[in-house]
């Protein structure tokens, strides 16, 4: 424990000395973001290096490595920021600290409340999508944690190297290994990072606006994200008034209603980890490239920032790293000069181990598909379905980005033209075998997207507040009411912006079917026995359920586990999978020494693949049986 508070001392001082270099660093809570963000980005990337190319392992040599490099560059930079001019960091008002705050306290109760708790059988629950995608960020921390994971690979699939963006998991193992929890761990990395990228998604609009009014609601309505789900729920609430104070499903996600661009928190922010550190990173990036992309006096410090962090991608988050891409060569295009130099030379240096690292597993038919109309579903359907399809998913902040098309300046057109062909790409061509996934190129869109709406609605509530000013005078009653219509229907926008995530929110927490049992307490109690009894690099044979304790809580490699993920990330399985089937049944010796398989677990889960039992009791030794035999693990003898 006290040598992670080190770890993570020693990054915020690095961070925040970091600071002092950079004008658009000025304020408080800017400052506090940054330093936590770059101290966490440095952490990961440095750990990584030592542990990955020095020692080849996670270890303390590579640890004290990490803390002695941060703290002697932490010091060299206290020297060379009392040579500089200081910053005069700007005054912050309550109310951008009390949105951020109500913000942050919405994301933390989430994370406490839906993500791994303890529940009432002393078992780990979590929300279904919590359920779903943790066990594989879980198998990727443990990997490190508790065996020497060096060069990387995917614990759920043998014998091939990670090539996904495992980044955050990787920094949340350097605190586990160090002595965090392995969920407080968790919860400290998504809560400070959240943190992070909501500071970073409000200045960012804020820059892009010059109005903290849109940047507060462009914040909310990219946040908490809606879409056409609010209109099924006040069908349903006809019926049943309680269903919009204890909602029975996710009305933001309705599959036969075709709504699939569901809210961002509960789809993307708290299941898919590795988003956290990328997309972060990101949002950066575009607000160092929006001030100066045009500007006749560009920053090259800036830009030499900004291609630092779009190199660091690959490995954080690939689509983000796709994103920034498209962002930066259309505005490359648009303005060439030699100042984007700084930012092409970095991120190519950078990015170029981490893309050849990657394209192991890339390369198949699967990725780079033309898919149109983004969702299955829509393929072969007519022009006029997909724009309906558009209008009921992207909603009030598709309708009202359009709209203020027509009152934005000409740099704000040019920086958004990037965002919009990536909506347009998004619809044509899938990165990835599950069509969904496009959702994480969508997002960067609907960014900007929701700054835009934010203008709109401000514009609209604006004109109302101006238009009662000069009426009430003139004594005009019916241009008085017009007035109040404008900033009503500004507000009336906000609201549907917002109304289906809100009830998605409800959902997660008061939702009877919301939330499932990821690990019973017999799971953890064997999760112990096998990291305890077990050799760190011993090779098991399970089912492929993808909630196994084998490879998620006690960080052994197994051969596959969930085809889902494994087809999602383009692996070929297909072999392994027909082979574990046949080990099963008929426990072949020779297909054993090919994968070099230390154990055999055996659970009700493995029960679908028809284990042989007796097979197994006369051929290998049973060294773990619990007290009703529904638990057994052989250690193989071939």
């Amino acid at each position: 424990m006290l040598i992670s508070l080190i770890i993570i001392l020693a990054g915020l001082f690095f961070g925040w000395m970091l600071s002092f270099f950079f004008n658009f660093v000025d304020n408080l809570l800017k400052r506090i973001a940054f330093s936590i963000f770059f101290g966490f980005i440095s952490v990961t990337w440095l750990s990584l290096f030592f542990s990955w190319l020095i020692f080849k392992q996670l270890g303390f040599a590579s640890t004290l490595m990490m803390i002695m490099v941060l703290i002697l560059a932490s010091i060299f930079l206290w020297f060379k920021a009392r040579e500089r001019e200081s910053i005069e960091l700007k005054p912050l008002t309550l109310s951008v600290l009390a949105v951020i705050a109500l913000i942050i306290y919405i994301y933390a109760s989430l994370n406490f409340s839906i993500v791994l708790f303890t529940n009432e059988r002393g078992g780990w629950s979590g929300i279904v999508n919590v359920w779903g995608d943790y066990p594989f960020h879980l198998g990727l921390i443990n990997s490190f944690v508790l065996r020497d994971n060096f060069p990387p690979q995917y614990p759920v699939l043998i014998g091939s190297p990670l090539t996904y963006s495992f980044a955050t998991d990787y920094l949340t193992a350097v605190l586990v290994k160090n002595g965090l929890g392995l969920r407080e761990a968790i919860w400290f990395v998504n809560i400070a990072l959240f943190f992070c990228l909501a500071v970073f998604i409000f200045y960012l609009a804020e820059e892009i606006s010059s109005s903290r009014k849109v940047a507060a609601i462009a914040l909310i309505l990219f946040l908490f994200n809606s879409n056409a789900g609010i209109v099924n729920a006040l069908g349903e609430a006809v019926d049943d008034p309680g269903v919009l104070l204890k909602p029975d499903r996710d009305f933001s996600h309705d599959e036969a209603g075709e709504l699939y661009f569901m809210n961002i928190i509960y789809a993307v922010f708290i299941p898919q980890r590795s988003v956290l550190l990328g997309f972060t990173a990101v949002l950066l990036v575009y607000l160092l490239l929006f001030k100066n992309f045009s500007s006749d006096r560009q920053n090259k410090q800036e830009f030499l920032l900004a291609g630092l962090l779009s190199g660091l991608l690959p490995l954080m988050h690939a689509h983000s790293f796709i994103a920034v891409g498209v962002v930066a060569a259309f505005l490359f295009l648009y303005r060439p000069s030699r100042a984007w130099l700084y930012f092409i030379i970095p991120a190519a240096l950078l990015a170029a181990p981490q893309i050849f690292w990657i394209s192991q597993n890339v390369g198949s038919e699967t990725f780079f598909s033309v898919h149109p109309g983004w969702i299955t579903i829509n393929e072969s359907k007519p022009l006029i379905n997909i724009l309906l399809f558009w209008i009921a998913n992207g909603w009030v902040v598709l309708v009202l980005s359009f709209a203020a098309l027509a009152l934005a300046s000409r740099k704000q057109l040019v920086f958004y033209s990037p965002f919009l062909a990536l909506f347009f790409i998004g619809n044509i061509i899938r990165f990835q075998p599950w069509d969904w996934d496009n959702y994480k190129i969508f997002m960067h869109w609907y960014l900007l997207a929701s700054i835009f709406a934010a203008i709109m609605i401000v514009r609209l509530f604006n004109a109302g507040a101006g238009f009662e000013t000069r009426h009430r005078a003139a004594g005009k009653r019916w241009l008085i009411l017009r007035s109040f219509g404008l900033k009503a229907l500004a507000v009336m926008f906000i609201i549907l912006g917002v109304a289906s995530a809100v009830l998605t929110m409800l959902w997660m927490t008061e939702g009877e079917n919301a939330r499932y049992e990821v690990y019973s307490p017999a799971d953890l109690r064997i999760a112990e026995w096998i990291k305890m009894n077990t050799p760190d690099q011993a090779i098991f044979l399970t089912s492929d359920t993808h909630n196994n304790v084998v490879h998620s809580l006690a960080g052994r490699q197994i051969l596959m586990a969930s085809w889902w993920w494994l087809w999602s990330h383009g692996l070929d399985y297909s072999g392994v999978e027909r082979d574990v089937k046949e080990i099963y049944k008929t426990g072949n010796c020779e297909l054993i020494k090919k994968y070099n398989i230390s154990y055999i677990f055996v659970s009700p889960q493995e029960g679908k693949l028809n284990p042989d039992i007796a097979l197994f009791e006369s051929r290998f030794d049973r060294v773990f049986s619990d007290t009703n035999n529904i638990y057994n693990i052989f250690r193989t003898k071939c």
